[in-house]
């Protein structure tokens, strides 16, 4: 299962220095059996441009275990080296010169090419095969690990701009030159000896190339790997009933808020009993009583600004006049397929094109941006009310007011943990996006400016909404349900060698016939294998991105099923 256990993908970034250089000599040790020796071998870190490294590979016996070892021998080179224990090796690839290095968990190891020839190469099989380790000749394979590795070796820049910007590092440059620096946010007292922190690796998918980085001098860049924890399979449960959910509230006020959390984040609420429970996620307590009463007062007065400007002030203001345009024909194209919103001039659609003019009004620093009218939509769909539907809108659209200002730095920061995230559980994939110039994962915008709206019917978007509002996992929950969706055709992407338009079409051709139900599974165990990962394991950039609600708000409950599914993961 190709989701199950997938390489992770980190990199470490190190000076390059002259005293670096390994003594071939000292790995020639009298206590190691050398069962063969290949020279001139490359690993080729960027094989479509032809980068590579010369190195010396050997089959050596150590202590009754069987190594396969490649360390370079350019001059120029830091302290590095590939060891492979041979009981983890799968089966060996060979394409010509060229061959690499398949593990039993799935990681690739090269592509070396053997500058003396395929004599070399079918030397290093014949010892293998007396090894008993079988091999498999594809070409495919082969196009395959370069593609990877072709895209793996230059999908770091951004990282790389972010750490010349980076005063801790700067500042420390010269105290930490003989250590490994892994990301910005490391420490450097963190850093370890170079040559132990890239020999102690379990060997994976090495890319290594120079970097100049200015006044810094030149870095060298390497792409290490290793396994993450399984994903798990977890279900689904049925939506949360009106009896259900008043269940949970005494005196008015919640009894077990994390309880009530996940049952949202599990099943989703049943339509008896949403317009209640939205209200209470949306608006708190201030959605019933004297506290309503007041809103409602508020809203008419809002409206009635509006509504009563002279032909005179519209003149004058360009602004206003733009905004109300704006409204008026994104509301003319909104959902017209609903019954709710059939009639042109019918209830539904005057009472959204009143709600979102009014927000121009009561949030003019925000105005109104096309795409609030799909969320302004839904909201009245359920609640049916215009004063709740409004209120519910102006408060969710602080919470994404970020996705809407001018700079879009929710949706852009949303994209980057993406990104990273789908980096880290299937670089394989992230490495084929950018060789296709697709890494920004531009066709993912729409998904999370509208919060799927698009993507799926009426009733998944209300229940994935719900989920995301219970924040009981993830408050960027979003995230992880993108990855899901993107790697539910990740191989039909990587197979077909899909470009850009292509994988555009794939998605586009997907929204409204997509399983909500496989997604929110998938989603939900991503964020497990994600949980369960080792700090020192997991990018910075995610750090955050896994804490439940329970982690986020030190609650005071302890939360037994979400211990209990975490605890069940197997890790690495």
């Amino acid at each position: 299962d190709d989701h199950k256990t997938q390489v992770n993908c980190n990199t470490v970034y190190a000076t390059m220095s002259a005293a670096d250089t390994p003594d071939v000599k000292n790995h020639n040790n009298p206590a190691n059996v050398q069962l063969l020796q290949c020279k001139d071998v490359f690993l080729e870190t960027q094989p479509k441009n032809k980068a590579s490294i010369p190195g010396l590979l050997t089959i050596l016996s150590k202590d009754n275990k069987v190594f396969v070892r490649w360390i370079p021998t350019l001059e120029q080179s830091m302290s590095f080296r590939v060891e492979i224990l041979l009981s983890t090796l799968s089966r060996v690839t060979r394409k010509e010169e060229t061959i690499i290095f398949e593990l039993k968990n799935g990681q690739k190891i090269g592509p070396f090419r053997f500058r003396r020839g395929e004599d070399e190469c079918r030397k290093l099989e014949n010892t293998l095969e007396d090894l008993n380790v079988k091999q498999q000749r594809s070409p495919a394979k082969i196009f395959q690990a370069d593609a990877m590795l072709a895209g793996v070796a230059n999908i770091y820049s951004s990282i790389r701009r972010q750490i010349m910007q980076s005063d801790a590092i700067q500042h420390n440059l010269q105290s930490v030159t003989p250590y490994v620096m892994f990301d910005q946010h490391t420490r450097p007292e963190d850093a370890l000896p170079q040559y132990d922190a890239l020999a102690g690796l379990d060997p994976g998918i090495v890319c290594r190339r120079t970097e100049a980085m200015g006044a810094m001098g030149d870095f060298e860049v390497f792409d290490k790997a290793w396994s993450l924890p399984e994903r798990i399979e977890v279900k689904r449960e049925e939506p949360v009933t009106l009896e259900e959910w008043d269940g949970f509230f005494k005196d008015g006020n919640v009894v077990d808020e994390l309880s009530l959390r996940r049952r949202v984040f599990k099943g989703g609420i049943h339509p008896s009993a949403r317009p209640r429970a939205w209200k209470w996620f949306l608006l708190g307590q201030k959605c019933k009583g004297e506290d309503y009463v007041i809103l409602a007062q508020e809203y008419e007065i809002m409206k009635t600004q509006w509504q009563t400007l002279t032909e005179a002030q519209l003149l004058n203001n360009k602004q206003m006049r733009e905004q109300f345009s704006i409204i008026d024909k994104d509301v003319n194209r909104t959902d017209r397929d609903h019954p709710t919103f059939q009639q042109r001039d019918g209830k539904g659609l005057v009472l959204i094109e009143n709600i979102l003019t009014t927000f121009v009004v009561y949030n003019w620093d925000l105005g109104y941006v096309q795409g609030m009218s799909d969320i302004a939509a839904v909201l009245f769909i359920v609640l049916q009310d215009e004063v709740s539907t409004f209120w519910c809108f102006a408060n969710w659209m602080q919470r994404l007011d970020q996705n809407f200002d001018p700079t879009q730095t929710g949706v852009v920061r949303n994209l980057a943990s993406l990104a990273q995230l789908i980096r880290f559980i299937d670089p394989d994939l992230m490495s084929h996006l950018e060789e296709q110039q697709s890494a920004h994962l531009f066709f993912c915008f729409r998904w999370l400016i509208v919060i799927f709206k698009r993507e799926f019917n009426y009733e998944d978007v209300m229940t994935i909404w719900e989920i995301i509002w219970s924040e009981y996992l993830s408050e960027d929950f979003p995230v992880f349900i993108a990855a899901a969706i993107i790697l539910s055709v990740r191989d039909r992407i990587i197979y077909e060698h899909q470009q850009y338009d292509d994988i555009l079409k794939t998605f586009n051709d997907m929204a409204k016939n997509m399983d909500c139900q496989q997604i929110l599974c998938d989603a939900e165990s991503i964020f497990y294998q994600v949980h369960a990962c080792k700090d020192e394991d997991l990018p910075v950039g995610l750090h955050l991105l896994r804490q439940t609600w329970e982690e986020r708000w030190d609650s005071n409950q302890s939360d037994s099923s979400l211990t209990s599914v975490i605890d069940s993961i197997p890790t690495q």
